[in-house]
């Protein structure tokens, strides 16, 4: 092999674990966080939805804070009957579906103290 030869694989590779580097640092500096679309919410549009797509309504609930201190009354007349059993005192609605069945899909996540809203998250299941 020839000096010039050496010079150019090496050169490439260097390119590449840059590349992949920044990449991986890129991933990383993102804190995990899922980025879908979103939409302003909408009552009627959210229970017209298929279930497993309202994930974009999900950020517009979350920032806006518009549950928060609702009764669970007040949240059932908003988005309708939860989707799945409940969880402890949690309201569950799926939001998105990734692949088949039940597995690895999205929910929002109501939770209550004293029979308010306290915190709303939307986590990963299965």
């Amino acid at each position: 092999m020839t000096n010039a030869f050496c010079s150019f694989v090496v050169d490439k590779m260097i390119k590449w674990l840059i590349f992949f580097m920044t990449t991986a640092i890129a991933i990383c500096l993102t804190d995990n966080k899922v980025w879908w679309p979103h939409r302003k919410f909408d009552q009627e549009a959210w229970k017209h939805a298929v279930p497993h797509e309202r994930y974009v309504y999900a950020k517009d609930l979350l920032d806006s804070k518009a549950l928060h201190g609702k009764s669970e009354d007040e949240v059932i007349a908003l988005l309708g009957l939860p989707d799945l059993p409940r969880h402890h005192a949690n309201l569950l609605y799926l939001i998105k579906r990734k692949g088949i069945g039940l597995l690895n899909v999205y929910i929002l996540d109501i939770r209550f103290t004293d029979g308010k809203v306290n915190r709303v998250i939307v986590r990963a299941v299965g």
